[in-house]
């Protein structure tokens, strides 16, 4: 018990033989140690990961300075209080609130991660391999959607042409006429379509007339569609080494053993599949919107699901907390729950720093 004692006094737990702390103010200062470890442990890892190639010893360096100079400046104010010093009062309580602040913050950031990360995660992988099998069959469906519309677009422009010419009250091939073939041939780029001679003027003539040049153009957008539909084909050549597949496996392996793969092995996994996924779809797109669509304005509503950098992988560092959760309401909850544990670490510190610490000095 002797030795015991003298590491507690050591340590400034028993203060002095002249005088002694109570048993009370002993369990108050441990609990204050132990409070202090743990911000001091959220800070220096949050700080870790936030700036990679930071050496751990250096993150702990830095995460014991928030709590060491939140108690200095609590001693400082203190003392500005008694001694009434405006000046230094200020300066002291706003470099406490700056070191609170940081604190709070890389709390905050360490709580959240620890609470969430693996879920977070976990969800990433089953996302991003749902994603990537989506991903060709969607841009089919968008494809083939495409086509379609432009199909009909181009029949409309051939169906107002054909019933101008074959039009009673102004039949034959006119200004009007003219001004519907043009918007036939833009509708299909590199397209001329001379008009056909030996027609009269006449009713039947002119609708003889109509329906075989509507014959040509529709003969000819049928020609462009199925070359469409061949191009679209292609698209299989974005994944010519094959690594789709293979992706898809390694990411349904992790989930089935996710809580015995390490997290290093788990944001690799998530990093190739998030890059293939970037890779294949703008790819896709550049497909879809070179030789899928021949228009200017086809609707290419191809957005992208899985983004570059990783979110859980961006998470890592303290500034990506707020925009995540922004964007990932149904975090809300374990945020709020991080910043109260954080408010309580802190605060309860700082408490038993100032009740106990400063005010036995004060007796």
């Amino acid at each position: 018990m002797g030795f015991v004692s003298k590491v507690l006094r050591t340590f400034g737990l028993l203060g002095d033989p002249i005088n002694p702390v109570s048993g009370k103010q002993v369990i108050a200062r441990l609990v204050y140690g132990l409070l202090a470890v743990v911000s001091i442990w959220a800070t220096a890892e949050s700080f870790h990961t936030s700036l990679a190639g930071v050496p751990l010893v250096v993150c702990y360096i830095v995460g014991l300075l928030p709590i060491a100079m939140i108690a200095l400046m609590l001693g400082a104010i203190k003392t500005a209080v008694k001694e009434r010093k405006l000046l230094t009062l200020i300066a002291a309580f706003s470099f406490f609130s700056l070191m609170l602040a940081f604190s709070l913050s890389t709390n905050s950031h360490k709580f959240f991660t620890e609470l969430k990360m693996y879920d977070i995660r976990k969800a990433e992988l089953e996302k991003a391999s749902n994603e990537l099998t989506l991903l060709r069959k969607n841009s089919n469906s968008i494809a083939e959607s495409i086509i379609e519309d432009y199909g009909k677009m181009v029949a409309g422009h051939i169906k107002n042409y054909a019933e101008e010419v074959a039009n009673p009250a102004n039949c034959g091939h006119g200004p009007e006429a003219q001004k519907l073939l043009r918007a036939v041939e833009e509708s299909m780029p590199g397209s001329n379509f001379k008009l056909l001679s030996g027609y009269a003027q006449s009713g039947p003539s002119c609708r003889q007339l109509a329906q075989e040049m509507a014959r040509i153009m529709t003969e000819e957008l049928n020609v462009r569609l199925g070359e469409m539909r061949q191009n679209t084909l292609n698209m299989e050549s974005c994944d010519s080494r094959g690594l789709n597949d293979q992706i898809i496996e390694n990411l349904e392996v992790t989930i089935n053993e996710y809580f015995v793969t390490s997290q290093v092995e788990v944001k690799k996994i998530l990093s190739k599949a998030h890059q293939h996924y970037e890779q294949q779809h703008d790819c896709i797109k550049n497909m879809l919107a070179n030789r899928v669509s021949n228009v200017d304005n086809a609707d290419l509503d191809f957005p992208k699901k899985l983004e570059m950098p990783v979110a859980s992988i961006e998470l890592e560092k303290i500034s990506a907390l707020l925009p995540y959760v922004k964007t990932h309401s149904e975090y809300s909850s374990a945020f709020y729950l991080s910043v109260i544990i954080a408010v309580i670490l802190d605060l309860g510190a700082i408490a038993l720093f100032y009740m106990v610490i400063l005010g036995k000095n004060d007796d």
